[in-house]
């Protein structure tokens, strides 16, 4: 993502000091690996659909996971962002596994294409989550002050996502609670539930459209919910320290004397 920022105006963001105490206060070198872990087992869920998503998830898994130390033996003051991205990055991928490790019946979804159906929604998460993740940063940035090009996709990818996403969460939550307590109501109850039929053909295919596309935005919204967890403004930090690593490492050491 490109950014217009000056040296001037990254300066004024990022605290040099702050960067620093928290770079050698917080250690996270037991954190990561629990959280790898975790994350690669829930990467093993679409093992029975395709071996291939299993070792994709496991490769991002594991590049998050390099990804971070070398950034913090590189460069103690990205650090924090390393953390953060690899963090991410690496709740994407429980989302991701959990869907993709849906079976139906005994078998995958999509039968024989179920990796050209994977690979394109492996895609399509990934071109929301960047823009989810950038409308996130922008809003940061002009939250601070920073001019920036008014858009209306800002307030849609930040704020309204966000609602929706916290919405995901509560139906999540009341879909729960609602599913146990109807479950409880119907044990012992051996009354036969009657089946609604659409007889109407056009009526059936419109509620059949409506119900498809209902349940792709709910797929989607689900995969988005490891963004509630994206930090914006140690992202933007870490990536105006990169942006400007000279120009900060003189400052660093000009705050050190």
């Amino acid at each position: 993502m490109k950014t217009n920022i000056s040296f001037k105006e990254a300066n004024q963001l990022v605290n040099i000091r702050d960067q620093s105490a928290k770079a050698a206060t917080t250690s996270r070198n037991l954190q990561l690996p629990i959280l790898a872990l975790f994350c690669g087992f829930m990467a093993l869920l679409p093992w029975k659909n395709s071996v291939v998503m299993t070792i994709i998830l496991f490769l991002i898994i594991v590049i998050s996971y390099i990804y971070y130390f070398t950034l913090k033996s590189s460069n103690k003051l990205l650090e924090n962002f390393g953390w953060e991205l690899a963090k991410y990055v690496m709740l994407q991928t429980i989302t991701l596994s959990l869907i993709l490790g849906i079976r139906i019946d005994g078998g995958r979804p999509f039968g024989d294409f179920y990796m050209i159906v994977a690979l394109s929604y492996l895609v399509l998460i990934t071109v929301f989550s960047y823009f989810r993740c950038k409308a996130m940063i922008l809003n940061y940035l002009k939250s601070n002050n920073i001019n920036l090009k008014k858009s209306a996709s800002i307030k849609i990818w930040d704020k309204g996502f966000s609602k929706l996403l916290i919405g995901m969460l509560v139906m999540i939550i009341l879909g729960t609670q609602i599913y146990r307590l109807s479950k409880w109501w119907f044990i012992g109850d051996d009354s036969s539930i009657s089946v609604i039929s659409i007889q109407n053909e056009w009526l059936g295919a419109l509620v059949v459209l409506v119900g498809g596309i209902f349940l792709l935005l709910l797929l989607i919204i689900f995969s988005l919910l490891p963004t509630l967890v994206f930090n914006p403004k140690i992202i933007t930090n870490g990536i105006l320290l990169k942006k400007y690593a000279t120009e900060f490492q003189q400052e660093n050491a000009r705050s050190n004397q």
